[in-house]
C-alpha cells in the first residue's frame, strides 16, 4: 500500500526523490527479469542443441560444423545476435545446469514459453 503524504512530504523535492528511487526500484527489477530471460533463453538453446546432437539427426549432414550451420540459417531468419561461439556457451551452459527449471522463477517463465 502507498504511504499517503504529510505536508513535510508535499515539497518538491520529496516529489522528485520519491521518483528517483520509483525509478531505480523498477529498473533494478526490469534488469533482474531481463537477466532470468536471458539465462533461460540460452539454456533452452543448449538444450535443443545438445538433444539435437545426442539423437544424431543429421549428423553426417552437419558434421562437426552444427553451430555454424544454425548461425548460418539463424541469420538469414533475421537473427542477428546469435553467433556460432554463442552456441557453444549454450550448450556448455546446459550440460553444465541442467537442472535449472527447478528453479521457481524458471518456472514461472517456463510456464510462459510453453503458451507461445
Amino acid at each position: 500500500m502507498l504511504k499517503t503524504t504529510n505536508n513535510k512530504d508535499s515539497s518538491f523535492d520529496y516529489l522528485v526523490d520519491s521518483i528517483q528511487k520509483t525509478d531505480r526500484f523498477f529498473i533494478g527489477q526490469l534488469q533482474k527479469q531481463v537477466n532470468i530471460a536471458l539465462i533461460l533463453r540460452n539454456w533452452f538453446i543448449g538444450f535443443y542443441i545438445f538433444e539435437y546432437e545426442r539423437k544424431g539427426k543429421d549428423r553426417a549432414a552437419y558434421g562437426q560444423c552444427l553451430c555454424l550451420e544454425i548461425e548460418k540459417c539463424l541469420s538469414k531468419l533475421g537473427v542477428k545476435s546469435i553467433r556460432e561461439r554463442h552456441l557453444y556457451l549454450c550448450i556448455d551452459f546446459y550440460k553444465n545446469y541442467p537442472e535449472i527449471l527447478r528453479t521457481v522463477s524458471a518456472k514461472q517463465v517456463f510456464l510462459k514459453f510453453q503458451q507461445i
